[in-house]
Order: structure tokens, then C-alpha cells, then sequence
């Protein structure tokens, strides 16, 4: 079943368990239509989840599950290989390359991902989706330039070449 409106809200690292607490008590809208975007580093600053930054990295699959089941959201959590979680479906990326270590490329995410929303697609679906076709994206920039020389606008110049290869 899909939704018609979707809402996509940035919030600042600070606020992020006060919000989802708050979320999960309203109840007036399925939770997991709200899409969190973290780094595996900043889910573990200890006022948020409690857990060591080397906890969360030996297991980022169940710390990923926990966080999504706790607090009802769909949650990207980014690192090398990134898992994606609505709480009771589970996906690891592994497209993409060092050149998303950089300044823009969670940015050009969130984007993508509130694109792929208002297409239509499920807060899931469209967290999956977009974070596989950024990984190819930077793939396919990193070919031409070569890891260290991207930059987020080069990222952005080759999402339609990521999009063309998955119906080639």
C-alpha cells in the first residue's frame, strides 16, 4: 500500500532522540514514514544510543534493527558498507567508494531519498534505492577521476549514468 504525502525533515544531531521519542508518543502518522540519515560514527555519541563507537561498528546490522525498533523510522546508517533498517526489513549497501567520505555526499542522499519520496515510493524503498544509486554514482566518478579528486558535484553530474546502468 502506498502513501500519498510523505514528509521530509532534517533535524539536527542534537535533537534526534528528543524527536524520535517524540514521534513514537504522537502516533498520529506510521513513524516509519520519518527517514534518518546517520553516520555509523555519530550513532554512538553516548547520549544517544548508549553504545560504544567499537560496539556499534562489530555490529552495525543489529544496532541498526535496535535503533529502527525503538524509535519507529526508517534509518540509513552510513559507513563502508551501508545498512538500511525500517525495523523489520534490513538491507547492507555496498555500492559506493571512499569518495562519499567526503563534505556533500549525505546531503546529495537526503536529497535523493525526498526525491524518491515524492515519486511515490515507500520511505524504505526510497532509502534503499537512493543509497544504491549514489554508491554507483560515486563508482562511476571515482573511475574517472579517481577517489581523492571527487567531489560531490561530480557525484551529482553521474547520477543519470547510475540510473541508465540498472536498466541496461
Amino acid at each position: 500500500m502506498r502513501r500519498k504525502n510523505y514528509f521530509a525533515i532534517f533535524i539536527f544531531q542534537n535533537i534526534y532522540p528528543v524527536f524520535c521519542k517524540r514521534v513514537k508518543s504522537v502516533g498520529v502518522y506510521d513513524q516509519r514514514a520519518v527517514v534518518l540519515i546517520k553516520n555509523i560514527c555519530r550513532l554512538s555519541v553516548k547520549s544517544f544510543t548508549y553504545s560504544a563507537l567499537r560496539e556499534i561498528s562489530s555490529s552495525p546490522v543489529l544496532y541498526a534493527q535496535k535503533f529502527a525498533k525503538e524509535f519507529g523510522v526508517t534509518l540509513v546508517l552510513k559507513s563502508a558498507s551501508t545498512v538500511i533498517c525500517d525495523g523489520s526489513n534490513t538491507v547492507i549497501n555496498v555500492t559506493g567508494t571512499t569518495a562519499l567520505a567526503k563534505g556533500g555526499s549525505g546531503d546529495i542522499l537526503a536529497g535523493y531519498i525526498c526525491g524518491s519520496l515524492a515519486r511515490g515510493l515507500l520511505p524504505f524503498e526510497a532509502a534503499v534505492c537512493s543509497a544504491y544509486v549514489l554508491g554507483r554514482a560515486a563508482e562511476i566518478s571515482s573511475k574517472q577521476k579517481g577517489d581523492y579528486c571527487v567531489t560531490a558535484k561530480d557525484i551529482i553530474n553521474n547520477l543519470h549514468f547510475s540510473v541508465k546502468s540498472l536498466t541496461e
